[in-house]
Parts: structure tokens; sequence; C-alpha cells
């Protein structure tokens, strides 16, 4: 996700404050998946899973749309 965020920079099909928060908020997510997984001896349950694969979706659709690579 971070390459393609940074690539999107890098080619001015996104601005720098459209990246930077988009990579806020990949970071969040990562840091609720380490937290999820340190609760849980390095696991992460279904549910949980599913949430946190949700929300990277999330992301990946929100930079498409500011790319212009939805059709």
């Amino acid at each position: 996700m971070r390459e393609g965020i940074v690539a999107a920079k890098q080619a001015n099909n996104i601005t720098p404050a459209v990246a930077k928060r988009l990579e806020m908020r990949t970071a969040h997510i990562s840091q609720a998946a380490e937290k999820i997984a340190a609760s849980d001896h390095g696991r992460i349950p279904a549910a949980q899973y599913h949430d946190l694969q949700r929300r990277l979706d999330n992301v990946d659709q929100q930079l498409r749309l500011n790319t212009g690579s939805v059709s």
C-alpha cells in the first residue's frame, strides 16, 4: 500500500497532503494490527482481521479515487 501512495505522490497524481493522510491511515491500521496481535499471542482473530482488511481496502479505494484509477 505504501508503495502505491509514494508512487502516486511522485507522479503528482495526488498532493503531498493526500499522501500524508493516506499514509497516516495505513500507519494507524498497522498499529492496530500489531496491538491486536500482541494481545493474542501473535495472532489476529478472524473478526479483527476482516475489519483491518476492510479498513485497508477503504484506503486503497480512496487512493484509486484520488488518482482517477477507478472506472
